[in-house]
């Protein structure tokens, strides 16, 4: 039996470049923290469990479209329309498990960095709700009906539903509001924490956004939540649902991809060898290729009212070259400028770079000296 006509065609292309994309993203993902930074958690797992319930729903919709989904009731006999509606209400029951695990792995990589007690009681809360709703959600559009046929074979009439279809439809509007809320709100938390940390404000702005790309996901589960209007119209639903299937798909996506981003750092840095950093006074200045921990600064010119430096600029005349080097791990100064323990409440957050400091004078002369910045 094979019936692709209508949107079908759309349907298995669209899917398939979000499931392609997903699964490269979550794969980079895994690279980065298992060969590069050695430190997979429980947020990765949640993001391969995510990547591959989004393959099994494109390829139970790709089965649904092959028997007519994306078509209009006229056009499909009876039993193309009820074999397309069970593959595609099979496909989005690994959908609807997929968001939760999604979120799930979004709140489980924020909790790595965010130690206070009310942060990680607002992520907890927020995954498990969103787990809990899609959980009931998934089992009722199973076990709603008796016999479990009726839910996708509009002419079985004799069936005992306890929740009608408009009950079902409301339930999952709600999931997608929930789902939808909690994409914000992991969005707008690092943008709360981290924007009151003592770093540069355009490292403040940098870290914020990468972390809060879920915001994406939030809209596009808004638009999924109007879409679910569909559920309702059974007489046609493998036309009517289209709509709900992509902007499912593409949540589920979206979330993948927003997650997966803030992981790439370390392959950023291996790939084209340096990360821009600023001074206080606007000059950039980044890691030099090859030197994991050192950065090699412009020529500047003497400077004689840097009170702070070891070595005394005044006397050295004309310019010089200065080759700074890191003596903490760039990681570590990383997790240490976003962990808020004990210490930090009591002290203040503080970030500080130690450098060694080597100047070459014209006659071939060196100072050596440190500079705390």
């Amino acid at each position: 039996m094979f019936a692709l006509g209508g949107l079908g065609p759309t349907i298995i292309a669209v899917m398939w470049i979000e499931t392609i994309l997903g699964c490269a993203f979550v794969g980079l993902r895994v690279y980065c923290r298992t060969a590069l930074q050695a430190k997979g958690g429980w947020d990765d797992i949640f993001m391969v469990a995510s990547a591959f319930l989004l393959l099994m729903y494109t390829i139970f919709c790709t089965i649904a479209a092959t028997y007519g989904f994306g078509q209009h009731f006229a056009l499909l006999t009876l039993d193309e329309f009820v074999h397309a509606n069970q593959m595609e209400i099979v496909g989005q029951t690994f959908c609807i498990i997929g968001i939760a695990t999604s979120k799930a792995g979004v709140a489980a990589f924020q909790l790595r960095i965010f130690e206070k007690l009310w942060q990680r009681l607002l992520l907890i809360g927020t995954a498990t709700s969103v787990i809990i709703i899609c959980v009931l959600v998934a089992l009722f559009d199973f076990i709603r009906c008796n016999p479990v046929a009726a839910v996708w074979n509009p002419t079985i009439t004799d069936a005992q539903c306890f929740v009608s279809t408009e009950a079902f439809t409301l339930m999952s509007i709600t999931l997608s509001i929930i789902s939808a809320a909690a994409d914000f709100i992991f969005a707008i938390l690092p943008w709360i924490v981290i924007w009151r940390l003592q770093m540069r404000k355009n490292t403040k702005i940098l870290i914020c956004c990468a972390m809060s790309l879920g915001v994406f996901a939030g809209v596009c589960g808004i638009v999924r939540a109007i879409a679910l209007e569909g559920l309702s119209a059974r007489s046609d639903y493998s036309y009517e649902t289209v709509g709900l299937i992509l902007w499912s798909s593409t949540e589920l996506v979206v979330t993948i991809i927003t997650a997966c981003i803030p992981t790439y750092r370390e392959l950023w840095v291996n790939m084209f060898g340096s990360a821009t950093l600023f001074s206080r006074s606007g000059r950039s200045y980044s890691r030099s290729k090859g030197q994991k921990n050192s950065i090699r600064l412009e020529e500047q010119p003497q400077r004689s009212n840097n009170s702070h430096r070891a070595w005394d600029a005044s006397k050295v005349p004309g310019k010089v070259r200065t080759d700074a080097y890191y003596l903490e791990d760039d990681e570590a100064s990383d997790r240490g400028i976003l962990r808020q323990g004990s210490q930090a409440e009591q002290e203040g957050i503080k970030m500080t770079n130690d450098f060694s400091v080597t100047v070459e004078n014209r006659d071939g002369t060196k100072m050596v000296g440190k500079e705390m910045d």
